[in-house]
């Protein structure tokens, strides 16, 4: 074994690099992992900031960024198809030492496709190691994750056969980068594990996506793994006054039928979501019911929505040696955030 100075103990314990790299006496000699950050709150989003300069303390990381330009919340996997017109996506500033920053005037899936299928965002795509997704403004728990451009992101990044990680805070006031500094702080750390881990097991990772939910409060328990549970929302449906310009706008669009009625401004009424609530499930050990108690989720979730007929169609799904892995990660990260880990059932992972 190579025999290191105090000088270098020293400046390894304030190196926030992989132990795959601390490893290698030769730094330069290891490659960077190359992860894409997107989201669903728009490039500019505060989450999006405090996520990229969490991650940016990792030296062994290289950063790239490409997202929607503006808010594409309740996107979930929409993309920008047929008579919409072509995506057009344009270079922006980049924070702190992203390589290169991206903005779509689309989806977030949009975002992520142009990034996974294009040179525009990186060099070679293929190159791309992981995938998050974050920091949403808001939880994505429960029926949530159905709707959310946030998990929609990280889902399109399965579909290309790369890993991904969704991260949202439970604020839907978060509305500066300090807001979500604890998020950012598990977040990359979840990424930094996660990262190590997928090292040598890329393969299990990519058909599945780790969901990770920060509580919003102040009191904070720990992180917990646990399954989707059914939390959602409704709204009320109020009608609103018709925008001036509609007719206008969307004289182009359509079939013969609606265009009659757009052009003969026929029927023509308006309606908007408000009041939105909460519809709560509190069910033992799932996620919106911990994340209430303060705990930081992980959910690992499959693009798979249907339900296995059979047994064994259940059993080939379920893959013991990737949820382990995932075990893993959260323990670590527990250990290196200095809080408690709980596995689905509760039991403490600090063991």
């Amino acid at each position: 074994l190579k025999t290191l100075s105090l000088f270098q103990v020293l400046i390894n314990a304030f190196n926030p690099i992989s132990p795959i790299m601390a490893q290698n006496g030769d730094q330069s000699s290891i490659r960077k992992f190359n992860v894409l950050i997107s989201n669903d709150d728009g490039v500019s989003a505060p989450g999006l900031r405090a996520l990229v300069l969490e991650l940016e303390k990792y030296r062994d990381v290289a950063l790239y960024v490409c997202g929607p330009f503006g808010e594409r919340s309740g996107q979930s996997n929409a993309i920008t198809i047929g008579g919409r017109g072509p995506l057009h996506a344009f270079q922006i500033p980049s924070i702190g030492n992203v390589i290169d920053s991206y903005a779509v005037d689309g989806t977030p899936a949009d975002s992520v496709i142009v990034a996974c299928r294009t040179n525009l965002v990186v060099e070679d795509p293929t190159k791309l190691d992981l995938v998050v997704s974050g920091i949403n403004r808001g939880d994505n728990s429960g029926i949530h994750v159905v709707y959310s451009g946030t998990c929609g992101a990280a889902r399109e990044a399965n579909h290309h056969g790369l890993p991904a990680i969704a991260v949202s805070l439970d604020d839907h006031n978060a509305r500066a980068e300090g807001s979500y500094a604890r998020a950012a702080r598990i977040a990359a750390a979840v990424v930094r594990e996660t990262l190590d881990t997928i090292h040598e097991h890329k393969e299990a990772f990519c058909r599945t996506l780790i969901n990770v939910n920060v509580p919003g409060e102040e009191a904070f328990e720990g992180l917990h793994m646990c399954r989707q549970g059914r939390h959602s929302s409704t709204s009320d449906l109020v009608e609103v006054d018709v925008e001036d310009d509609f007719h206008e706008r969307n004289a182009h669009k359509d079939t013969a039928i609606c265009l009659h009625g757009v052009r003969k401004k026929k029927a023509l009424r308006a309606f908007r979501h408000m009041n939105f609530r909460h519809v709560d499930d509190q069910t033992e050990h799932t996620d919106f019911a911990l994340l209430s108690k303060n705990w930081a989720t992980v959910t690992v979730l499959d693009s798979l929505m249907d339900v296995p007929l059979r047994p064994e169609h259940f059993t080939s799904r379920y893959d013991e040696k990737h949820i382990g892995l995932v075990r893993g990660i959260v323990k670590r990260v527990g250990e290196k955030l200095q809080c408690r880990c709980r596995d689905d059932q509760g039991v403490s992972l600090a063991q």
